[in-house]
């Protein structure tokens, strides 16, 4: 029986540290090399290669650079916004 107990607690476990549902690392990817195409200090290529396959230990790093780029953008008026982040839609009325 306690066998059975630590199998079903082991599982359990497993399915939480397995279901991430986000990536900060790749959004901070995504949004570099959508908003970022024509900046000679954000290179697409080298970010990608920099923060593929990060490590969860890195996940904070990630939103951190990402958000201070966002806050960057906003404050200088460029880069791109999101519909989440500008409330607007792209969808057609």
């Amino acid at each position: 029986m306690r066998a059975l107990i630590r199998i079903a607690v082991a599982g359990i476990g497993g399915f939480a540290c397995a279901d991430l549902s986000e990536n900060p690392c790749q959004d901070y990817v995504d949004y570099v090399c959508e908003c970022h195409a024509d900046n000679p200090d954000l290179d697409c290529e080298t970010v990608r290669e920099v923060h593929t396959n990060a490590g969860v230990d890195l996940y904070e790093d990630c939103r951190v650079e990402h958000e201070a780029l966002i806050q960057a953008d906003e404050d200088l008026g460029t880069g791109c916004a999101s519909e989440g982040e500008t409330g607007e839609s792209d969808l057609p009325e």
